[in-house]
């Protein structure tokens, strides 16, 4: 777990979610592996750009997370990308204006 932390800068993320969360009242961070290595990795995900769908049940547990966010800078080059994650899961779609055109699932690790 030491590792961990050292690796990814736990401390600063953590210290940007509690001021996401104190000041939007949501915070999210992502785990993930990086590329071409076994490491783990650790971001602050900005929650303007994120949202979790729960379940309808008491337990409101959560069923998937969703990311999105624009690149580009001009309105005919920008590109919108929307990621949903579930517990085994990656998918992945872009835009260009109008509804999402791809879909490419990536699988996690459980």
């Amino acid at each position: 777990m030491g590792h961990f932390i050292t690796n990814t800068n736990a401390d600063y993320v953590n210290q940007q979610l509690a001021k996401d969360l104190s000041i939007t009242g949501r915070a999210y961070d992502l785990v993930y592996v990086k590329n071409g290595v076994t490491d783990l990795g650790l971001v602050r995900v900005d929650p303007e750009q994120a949202f979790v769908i729960y379940d309808d049940t008491v337990d409101h547990k959560p069923l998937v997370g969703v990311r999105y966010y624009q690149t580009g800078i001009l309105d005919n080059q920008l590109t919108e990308h929307y990621e949903v994650y579930t517990d085994h899961q990656l998918f992945t779609f872009h835009s260009q204006g109008g509804l999402p055109q791809t879909n490419s699932p990536v699988a996690m690790l459980s």
